[in-house]
């Protein structure tokens, strides 16, 4: 070997020596932001998910809230319709009209019909 040749030789590996650190540098910083953009979503599906639960208790917790409320509504409805039938039967005892029964008390003529059907029955 000439020493033209190895001085080329050593030139090109020392090129391809200061190449390859380049290239594993330029390597190391794109992975390090690559990491940083991972951590960085993984904090905000953390942050996302917490939420999602977070939404998913409060969902619950009004979902509970509606059926106590639609069970008050149901108990509330029941005992107006039964004030209404009281009503309704007081005035028919009072002798009122089916027409004004109806007007005073909601309900509709064939429940109040009925309840005279009733209530003639049990008095004879």
């Amino acid at each position: 070997m000439t020493p033209e040749f190895a001085v080329a030789l050593a030139a090109i590996a020392l090129l391809v020596s200061v190449i390859g650190i380049g290239l594993w540098r330029a390597l190391s910083m794109q992975m390090q932001r690559m990491l940083g953009e991972v951590e960085t979503i993984d904090k905000a599906l953390t942050i996302h998910r917490d939420a999602a639960s977070g939404v998913g208790t409060r969902l619950l917790d009004i979902e509970k809230q509606l059926q106590t409320l639609r069970q008050i509504s149901a108990e509330t409805s029941n005992q107006d319709h039964d004030a209404a039938h009281q009503q309704a039967l007081a005035l028919l005892a009072s002798g009122e009209s089916v027409e004004a029964i109806v007007e005073q008390s909601g309900l509709s003529e064939a429940e109040v019909k009925l309840l005279q059907l009733l209530h003639t029955g049990a008095s004879d």
